[in-house]
């Protein structure tokens, strides 16, 4: 049996009509839960199934669920950035599972970072829907690192909307527009912590501890002696780096291009390392006290 082989962020831009026709697709309910090994529909209590326009099988949820349509949800999270007058460009779409989880991502041209330099960065809002159990409708901003496409979530959690499958799902996605008042602030708050970064170092001997040897290590985003010992690699590669910024992007690196096998899996990844950056104070001995 073959392994999973890691998904890569980087791919080509899609066209908006690519974009769109990739996105919107139709599911519908179905009062039975589940298929059994012989292609026979079977019923649970209080289960029903999901599926495509093609009778194809998406996934098994509650009797409770509400669908949060892909085209309205994507539509209305669109709408909204027009209507504040935030400039966007479609970028790619996601989909994972036959239509499980769907993430699209739109570039916000008017806040990118750093331009025309080495650091050049675009910024992103991923607009992410599902029809299974595993994560609510939701947006998330982040940034991705052009020079090696390396994708990171954005710090700020102030940004941040989600919406539970449950109960008036319309209205919720209407509420989305709310979101689109603090770009600016979002921009500006993100671009000072990844100038700290840049600016702060860790001792030599804590980030070999952090690092590890291979085998071992203190860092809890890569668990297990693979990703330890990829971690380990890059380190080396990096001339035993203690910078931030350049630990951070090793780390995000990984995810990037060699973590996980689809666009869920590495933003969820993302998100645990920016929770984990916060320690690294602590963890790293950096002078620097005011840190993050």
């Amino acid at each position: 049996m073959s392994l999973r082989q890691a998904r890569s962020i980087s791919k080509d831009t899609l066209t908006v009509d690519e974009f769109m026709n990739k996105a919107f697709f139709d599911v519908y309910e179905t009062d039975a839960a589940y298929l059994d090994q012989y292609g026979n529909w079977e019923k649970i209590n209080d289960k029903k199934s999901l599926v495509r326009a093609d009778g194809s099988y998406v996934s098994t949820v509650g009797k409770n669920y509400s669908i949060v349509d892909n085209r309205k949800y994507f539509e209305g999270v669109i709408n909204s950035l027009s209507q504040a007058e935030v400039q966007y460009e479609p970028k790619q779409v996601y989909v994972e599972g036959n239509g499980r989880r769907t993430t699209m991502v739109v570039k916000l041209p008017q806040f990118a970072l750093y331009p025309n330099t080495q650091e050049a960065q675009d910024f992103e809002l991923r607009i992410r829907n599902s029809f299974d159990t595993t994560m609510a409708a939701d947006t998330i901003l982040g940034f991705l690192r052009l020079i090696c496409t390396n994708g990171m979530t954005a710090f700020d959690a102030q940004f941040s909307y989600r919406m539970i499958h449950k109960g008036d799902v319309l209205l919720k996605a209407e509420q989305a527009i709310e979101l689109y008042r603090d770009f600016e602030g979002t921009w500006q708050r993100n671009k000072a912590i990844i100038e700290q970064l840049g600016h702060s170092k860790g001792t030599k001997d804590a980030v070999r501890r952090y690092i590890g040897d291979g085998e071992v290590s203190l860092n809890s985003i890569f668990k297990g002696e693979r990703w330890a010992s990829k971690l380990q690699q890059k380190w080396y590669e990096s001339n035993e780096t203690t910078n931030l910024w350049d630990l951070y992007n090793m780390m995000t690196y990984i995810i990037s291009h060699e973590y996980g096998h689809n666009y869920s899996s590495k933003v969820n990844k993302m998100q645990e390392l920016n929770k984990e950056v916060k320690s690294w104070n602590r963890l790293l001995d950096v002078s620097d006290a005011t840190f993050y």
